[in-house]
């Protein structure tokens, strides 16, 4: 599809298209009156779409997938587009003082780096490397419990011969070996509750990751300098290798203005069960989280303001 910027005419290539969307906005300006407008060709390429389209819950193909298909929905998002920004339809949302100038439900296009979502990126590489952390420590406790084993071994069976002390000495000796056990004992509880407190928080993150992987809906931010926009997208139509090409490409993303960020701005855990709590509990947890020998910079899960969260038509690149 081409656009018009200035005196350049450029060609855009859609790695992301909603066809539901598409032809939702289709129908809505072709409306019950023969006043509205409609792209030449709509019925045959209306038909194609309708013999393409999987039955209802089957996961969605990439577009590309059929070159005729990618063909006809190209064509019909030329259409659209053009029409949106020639008759003012369309608002560009070229820097942070217009994101105030829009509200939920209008069109808008933000132009941007797509970033991906930083944190569940975090998350996924958590996903890989407590695994690795947990087998080690339950290898380290192992052999741990078996130096334990031979130093007990070497210390003999209680009660063995030896030189009689006197009572004085001995209540003495039992007196400072008991307070040197308390103490002992103190700091046994103190490692174990905050191991226990490290595995807990270990297995909870595992938790999380599981959430994310299973989750019906995806967060991609598109990162636009002074403002960002979030854009909220269905699993099932976002196939792992289009992410993928979109991370790190100038992109324009094109779509519907589903919320405006408020002072908390967007919060990329609240399509976790943990998120759901709010009060920052899944970035806490995440954030708290043993890495082994790794450091690892902590993310922040929210997308300031001025932001938007998106319903994307397109991604264009």
């Amino acid at each position: 599809m081409t656009a018009s910027d200035g005196s350049k005419t450029a060609l855009l290539h859609p790695l992301y298209l909603d066809v539901s969307m598409l032809t939702g906005l289709l129908a809505q300006l072709a409306g019950p009156s023969p006043e509205g407008w409609a792209p030449p060709g709509l019925e045959e390429a209306l038909g194609a779409l309708d013999r393409w389209q999987p039955a209802e819950g089957a996961a969605v193909p990439p577009v590309s997938s059929s070159p005729a298909i990618n063909y006809v929905a190209t064509g019909l998002l030329q259409s659209l587009y053009g029409h949106l920004r020639s008759h003012g339809e369309l608002q560009v949302v070229g820097d942070g003082a217009a994101v105030a100038g829009v509200a939920p439900g209008d069109l808008v296009e933000v132009r941007g780096t797509c970033i991906g979502n930083p944190f569940e990126d975090l998350v996924g590489f958590y996903g890989v490397l407590i695994p690795q952390i947990l087998e080690q420590d339950a290898l380290r406790g192992a052999l741990l419990e078996q130096v334990r084993e031979k130093q007990r071994g070497a210390q003999g069976p209680k009660g063995a011969p030896g030189a009689r002390r006197p009572a004085a000495a001995t209540a003495g000796a039992a007196a400072t070996a008991r307070t040197g056990d308390l103490a002992r004992a103190a700091e046994l509880l103190e490692e174990v509750s905050q191991g226990a407190t490290e595995e807990l928080a270990a297995r909870l993150v595992l938790l999380l990751v599981e959430d994310v992987r299973r989750s019906p809906v995806r967060d991609v931010v598109i990162d636009a300098e002074d403002h960002a926009a979030v854009l909220t997208i269905a699993t099932r139509m976002l196939a792992a290798d289009t992410l993928a090409a979109m991370r790190g490409l100038e992109v324009r993303a094109v779509g519907m203005v589903a919320a405006v960020a408020g002072e908390s701005g967007i919060d990329l855990t609240s399509r976790t069960l943990l998120g759901s709590l709010g009060g920052g509990v899944a970035s806490d947890l995440v954030k708290s989280a043993r890495t082994g020998p790794y450091e690892v910079e902590a993310v922040e899960p929210v997308v300031p303001p001025p932001a938007l969260q998106l319903l994307p038509l397109a991604v264009l690149v």
